[in-house]
């Protein structure tokens, strides 16, 4: 599936799909987990931070600004685990001989 990555802004697209619907996801290291990842099922009212909506809507008037200030549904914080300078950590195991933990950001955007 093609995706559209604007490095200059931080987001990226996914084209829409039968329904209409287009993905819409910004890169960030903003954010902190303090406790463990929600479900949108159980959670439906949780959205995003009202700066995580203007990343995005940033972004979206320098792409495609014909959809920048339509009505977002369906957001949600995505609960990847990126590095505060979104390097990439690999390292190896304290316990457990050749077993090397690797987790992490992106590291083309440092």
């Amino acid at each position: 599936m093609p995706v559209f990555d604007d490095g200059k802004y931080n987001i990226y697209y996914f084209p829409p799909f039968e329904n209409g619907v287009m993905k819409i996801a910004g890169l960030s290291t903003g954010y902190t987990i303090s406790d463990v990842p929600r479900m949108q099922s159980e959670h439906p009212s949780d959205g995003i931070p009202k700066e995580a909506e203007e990343h995005l809507r940033r972004g979206m008037r320098a792409s495609i600004p014909s959809l920048a200030e339509r009505e977002m549904f369906d957001v949600r914080i995505c609960w990847c685990v990126d590095t505060p300078d979104l390097h990439f950590i690999i390292s190896p195991h304290s316990e457990i001989e050749g077993l090397y933990i690797a987790a992490g950001g992106i590291s083309r955007r440092s």
